[in-house]
């Protein structure tokens, strides 16, 4: 109107330059510009803003605010025509040049009276401007184009007869031959003006993502336009993606592609998040197949899939062109028949970029496996493929093996997009070990957020490769991609170990009849898809070159060598991808642990590829706690590793972690073990445990020991449970373990001291045991809360140092007395048992255990390994027949008896399965000498005695011999039977037999002479006999002894009831004085120790200990008990109180404290 003429600005105006402001600026590309999906309109730099433009505010009620700048745009930063002739940018140039038109146009109209109708109207016309539009020509694409004015005249007119604004972008003033109207909310009439820049000048690349406004009909009209533009003008790209697209586009593509001279040159064809039915689908395909130059084909979330017939037709289309390079058919619905089928065509066709993310189907024909597994296990290693994206399509660790054996061998494949997909440890365990193989063309692997998923978790069925433990039993159904991908992963391991199936499959049953299939040509081995097959796998032959020259008994050797040819070798050529990939995981707590443990558990790592990993700060405790156990180097490389904890606090939980590690001694590795399989550490100690169990094994086989396993499988392993479930494998290398879960076990070696071994000496034995008992103990120094902590600890230090010494039984037995609970007397006797030198003198030890703590310490060391081979007399028995050791041990017994003297054997029963009880009053069957007529079922007890007149020691050392495969030289010994310390345990004895062996040893009578006296000349003695002598004695404890104390006594020394107690029974009144001597040499050694005596016949030190001078000059019993450990001692305190206190009054004194030092050790020596 005209009250608005005067509002509108002039071209000297800062409003009308405010005009030349532009909000964004497309970049100007031709045919050959590969980066299409950059921004149409991106906002210009605040640099490129000319003063003008920064200076001049526009109200925000103006009309200027409310329609822009008149939608002029600005161009690129590209220099050309006018604006590289004057200097200033291009987009300036062309604004400059439409701005000084228009403003011209105005002031004729104004000048001469005719009203300016307002620029927001929807049918604003604008002025002429196409004789004041001249730049020079260009050359794009090869070929020399006209000059700008031409598209822009006809773009122009157009945007006059639509009534609509013109948009001088690049293409449409004529300064390229690329369309880029990605995401800009294009209409229909947007695309009819500039159908007639098309036909004027054609377009070499149209880019029309994302602009769903348009119809189907108007791009299939535009297309018309563009299949008919100039000869000379070839259009090499075209991207529909996400556009309204319907049958009349497709038939225009379809029409377009089916004629050479419309789109000879099109490269590139996206019609991505297109629906499409299965008659387009079918069309597009066949054209796409046949096009000559086509290389770049997306049909990405175009509803391919639906139809199984003819979504295999289009893909044969598809695959069979000879110019195609990359196809995206992700976000598709594919079942296993279409991945099978694909993964034949992609295995012998030319496509190199293949992208089928998120294109599984959710169907139950996949066996309990994703669908693309199929298409992974068809792909061969002759397969064309470059980069392969499969992420988003449920791949879990079964489909992870699937490729790691399809892919491990293609030298080409160099970038595979995993991602997003729950492959969890297991699985990221394959894809590591994919892109660390020396054989594999990979070098990037993008696995974001796959760190997490499901592995083998209570399920312990479940069978899992491991690269560096792959021997094991195998129960294989064929019909399963996984358990296939098991199968050619063992065939592949046969490969890399250099050995033949038929020495590596054993045990091999299946159905129907299986036979080693040939190599085919892709690589693999043709394994049959139906059927099964139980297998045991073992590479045993492999290793037998690279452990020439180890010694039997060198577990040290043996491990590292044995390590060294089974676990995977990180070269410095793939170092390089691993790193990198790690690098890319920053930040991604998940995925890096998933990396650790895949490299931990099958591979051997260097230190400087450590030390790379560990500049990620946050996790250096885990990547020391999980890649130490795996380290190589030895030693020092160990140290070092150690060494690359920055702070205590990473040091402090590196040591948490590797805890188990750390304390291993492999050459004794004899103990009990409580291990997390989610702890790397736990996972190889575990691994360790198995190789070893397998050579020692081996070697008792070689020599010809006997087997006193547990199961009879010659396996060193005993008590093994998983979550408290009996382990389900035969042995440990056999055992395909799973991830986490909370495995214990006890460890027996059969290796033993040599008979020529020499104990260490009492004094450094003794400093050893100081060291111990200053922190063994609940006093002041330590909290009763850390008592259990600190004892575990210092056996820990024990247990590294014991396989570099060597024990006497006695020494053993001091060891007991500085120990404040079972549980660690019984570890340390576990731990010790292999390093002792006087195996027949364990009754020393063994007699300060009591019934119940002995049975459990024969579970755990096995009842035929400790079974009282020398020293029998007293023991009860309570076995399990359905365990192989102790039906061994049953047979054992027997056959003693029947050498020594079959009643020897008494209270002996048997209990059935279904709890009937067999007293067995004929006694223990003859045939049982025969360890394999022994029943294999029920429980026998039995308790043994034997006479010293009975005894044939000859057949006992044997005996023991063939336990422990060594000599003990008692058998070249003209009196063995004094060589050998005879006790029993005091355990369960009465008062009253203790205060009459402890008036032996005062006397030092002998116990037989006394039983000739007390007897008369008779065989037996009477119990009134024993009384009457008793009482006759010249000591106050037994004057008016009680009647239950002398019925207890009778008891004892008579346990089957007779009524009489023979020379045998009371034998046994020999053995326990020789028990409670040993408790009071133990005493005087240990107060010897902590408080040297000042002369040899003196315990005066000891005393001050216990009895302050500020105290009196006796003690109690209580009070002597409770001092005693406090002082760390925690060995049988009554003998000696009893010794001391021959008149039963209750208390000592310091007179006759001394009376002690006649049972001190001679200085020096090993007993």
């Amino acid at each position: 109107p005209p009250s608005q003429r005067d509002a509108l600005p002039s071209q000297d105006t800062p409003q009308a330059r405010l005009m030349a402001r532009s909000t964004s600026a497309p970049r100007l590309r031709g045919a050959a510009d590969s980066q299409l999906r950059a921004p149409l309109f991106p906002r210009e730099p605040a640099q490129g803003s000319s003063a003008l433009t920064q200076s001049c505010p526009v109200p925000q009620n103006s009309a200027m605010a409310t329609t822009g700048p008149l939608a002029l745009r600005s161009m690129n930063q590209t220099w050309w025509g006018q604006g590289a002739k004057t200097g200033t940018p291009p987009q300036r140039g062309i604004v400059s040049a439409l701005q000084a038109t228009l403003a011209a146009k105005k002031e004729s109209k104004r000048s001469s009276g005719r009203p300016i109708p307002p620029l927001s109207a929807s049918r604003t016309r604008l002025p002429d401007i196409r004789r004041d539009f001249n730049l020079a020509p260009f050359r794009e694409g090869g070929r020399r184009h006209p000059a700008p004015s031409d598209a822009a005249d006809s773009y122009v007119q157009a945007c006059e007869d639509r009534g609509i604004l013109p948009t001088p972008v690049a293409f449409a003033t004529g300064h390229s031959l690329c369309i880029d109207g990605r995401h800009r909310g294009l209409q229909d009439r947007d695309l009819f003006a500039l159908i007639t820049v098309v036909q004027a000048s054609g377009a070499e690349t149209v880019d029309l993502e994302g602009n769903p406004n348009i119809s189907d009909k108007t791009l299939a009209d535009f297309l018309q336009a563009v299949a008919e533009q100039p000869k000379d003008a070839r259009l090499g790209r075209l991207n529909l993606a996400d556009c309204h697209v319907g049958e009349k586009t497709i038939n225009s593509i379809v029409e377009m592609l089916q004629e050479p001279a419309r789109a000879y040159a099109l490269t590139h064809l996206d019609v991505s998040g297109v629906s499409m039915g299965t008659k387009m689908h079918l069309s597009l395909s066949k054209v796409i197949g046949s096009h000559p130059l086509l290389h770049t084909a997306r049909l990405s979330d175009t509803g391919f899939g639906h139809m199984t017939s003819a979504a295999e037709q289009c893909l044969t289309e598809l695959a069979g062109s000879k110019s195609l390079r990359t196809l995206d058919l992700s976000w598709s619905c594919f079942n296993q028949s279409l991945y099978a089928h694909l993964g034949e065509l992609i295995s012998h066709g030319s496509i190199t970029c293949l992208n089928i993310a998120n294109s599984a189907s959710a169907t139950s024909e996949a066996r309990g496996i994703t669908p693309v597994a199929y298409f992974i296990e068809r792909l061969t290693r002759e397969a064309p493929l470059t980069h392969l994206d499969i992420s988003l399509n449920r791949i879990d660790f079964r489909c992870a093996l699937v490729a790691e054996v399809s892919m491990q061998g293609s030298e080409k494949l160099s970038r595979l997009d995993i991602g997003q997909n729950p492959l969890g440890p297991i699985g990221m365990r394959s894809m590591v070990r994919l892109l660390c193989r020396n054989e594999s063309g990979l070098v990037h692997l993008a696995a974001p957020e796959s760190g997490s998923g499901d592995g083998t978790g209570v399920h312990t069925d479940l069978q899992v490769f491991s690269a560096a433990k792959p021997d094991g039993r195998y129960n294989l159904d064929l019909s399963r991609p996984y358990h296939r991908a098991l199968l050619r992963m063992l065939y592949l391991t046969c490969d890399r170990f250099g050995i033949s199936a038929q020495d590596a499959f054993t045990e091999l049953n299946a159905s129907p009849a299986y036979s080693h299939p040939d190599v085919g040509p892709g690589g693999l081995r043709a394994v049959p898809h139906a059927g099964t097959v139980a297998l045991t796998f073992t590479c045993e032959k492999s290793y037998q070159k690279a452990l020439l020259g180890v010694g039997d008994e060198d577990f040290a050797m043996f491990l590292q060598k044995r390590l060294a040819a089974s676990r995977l070798q990180l070269g410095f050529r793939k170092a390089r991808p691993l790193l990198a990939h790690w690098r890319s995981c920053e930040g991604l707590y998940g995925e890096q642990l998933a990396i650790l443990e895949a490299l931990a558990k099958d591979f051997a790592i260097r230190l400087p590829y450590v030390e790379q990993l560990c500049r990620s700060r946050s996790l250096i405790a885990d990547v020391l706690g999980r890649l130490l156990p795996c380290l190589t180097g030895g030693k020092p490389a160990l140290f070092m590793g150690q060494r690359l904890s920055p702070t205590l606090t990473d040091y402090t939980r590196m040591l948490h972690q590797t805890n188990s590690f750390l304390t291993f001694n492999v050459e004794n590795p004899t103990g009990q073990y409580r291990l997390d399989l989610a702890n790397a550490s736990d996972y190889t100690i575990v691994e360790w445990l198995g190789l070893l169990d397998s050579w020692e094994a081996a070697t008792r086989l070689r020599l010809g020991r006997l087997d006193t396993s547990q199961l009879g499988d010659g396996s060193h392993v005993r008590n093994a449970t998983f979550r408290e479930q009996p382990l389900p494998a035969r042995s440990l290398l056999e055992w395909n373990m799973p991830e986490a879960g909370g495995l214990e076990l006890d460890y027996i070696s059969s290796r033993r001291a040599a008979s020529d071994a020499k104990a260490v000496d009492n004094d450094t034995w003794g400093q050893l045991l100081i060291v111990l008992s200053k922190v063994a103990t609940t006093s002041e120094h330590i909290p009763l809360r850390m008592e259990n902590l600190v004892v575990d600890s210092r056996l820990q230090a024990l247990r590294a140092v014991s396989h570099e010494i060597f024990i006497t039984s006695s020494q053993l037995r001091l060891l007991l007395s500085v120990l404040p609970t079972e549980a660690a007397r019984a570890e340390a006797t576990v731990m010790m048992f292999t390093r002792i030198v006087d195996m027949h003198n364990e009754g020393l030890f063994r007699a300060r255990f009591a019934d119940s703590e002995l049975q459990r310490l024969r579970d755990r060391l096995g009842h035929a390994n400790y079974f009282p081979c020398l020293q029998p007399e007293r023991s009860t028995f309570a076995l399990d027949l359905s365990r192989s050791d102790e039906r061994l041990a049953a047979s054992m017994l027997a056959a003693l008896a029947s050498k020594e003297k079959p009643g020897n054997i008494r209270n002996c029963s048997y209990v059935h399965r279904d709890n009937t009880v067999d007293p067995m009053t004929a006694g223990v069957p003859k045939s049982w000498e025969s360890v394999a007529k022994v029943p294999k079922e029920g429980v026998f007890h039995a308790t043994y005695v034997c006479s010293p007149d009975d005894r044939r020691i000859e057949d006992r050392v044997k005996l023991l011999e063939s336990i422990t495969g060594c000599s003990t030289g008692l058998g070249e010994s003209e009196t063995p039977e004094q060589e050998i310390q005879w006790c029993m345990s005091a355990t369960g004895a009465p008062s009253l037999v203790q205060e009459y062996v402890e008036f032996l040893i005062w006397t030092e009578a002998d116990v037989m002479e006394a039983f000739a006296t007390i007897a008369a000349g008779k065989a037996t003695i009477a119990p009134r006999d024993l009384e009457e002598a008793l009482n006759s004695l010249p000591c106050s404890k037994f004057k008016g002894i009680d009647t239950q104390r002398m019925v207890d006594f009778v008891r004892f020394l008579d346990p089957f009831g007779e009524g009489q107690i023979s020379k045998a029974e009371w034998s046994t009144l020999e053995l326990l004085r020789k028990e409670m001597w040993w408790t009071l040499r133990e005493f005087v050694a240990f107060a010897d120790l902590f408080w040297p005596p000042g002369s040899p016949a003196s315990m005066s030190a000891c005393w001050r200990a216990l009895v302050p001078a500020n105290d009196d000059l006796t003690i109690s019993r209580a009070d002597w008990e409770t001092r005693l450990r406090a002082h760390g001692y925690f060995g049988p305190t009554s003998p000696p109180f009893g010794y001391v206190d021959r008149e039963g009054t209750g208390q000592i004194a310091s007179a006759a404290f001394d009376s002690l030092a006649k049972f001190r050790l001679a200085p020096g020596g090993s007993g």
